[in-house]
């Protein structure tokens, strides 16, 4: 993730770092205190853009709606069994 990903208190101590090092002091967040390092970098290239997936998405999300509305279906389903009636 880029800096401006994280708060503000993460961001401004992630982007001074060079790979390697440590934050001087912890960082405090509502999660509490932590030790920064910087372990690596890499490009954000990497990452398909989101017009070239953008149809893979709408695609997934069209899968989930339906699923979503089979599931609500089948528990609202009143289901009798005519077999025990004769």
């Amino acid at each position: 993730l880029s800096p401006s990903e994280y708060t503000s208190a993460f961001s401004e101590a992630i982007k001074n770092l060079k790979k390697g090092e440590m934050a001087k002091t912890p960082i405090q967040s509502p999660a509490g205190y932590h030790i920064v390092k910087l372990e690596d970098v890499r490009d954000a290239q990497n990452f398909p853009k989101f017009e070239e997936q953008k149809r893979t998405i709408r695609h997934l999300l069209m899968k989930r709606k339906i699923n979503a509305f089979f599931h609500e279906q089948v528990i609202m389903a009143d289901v009798k069994d005519d077999s025990k009636a004769k």
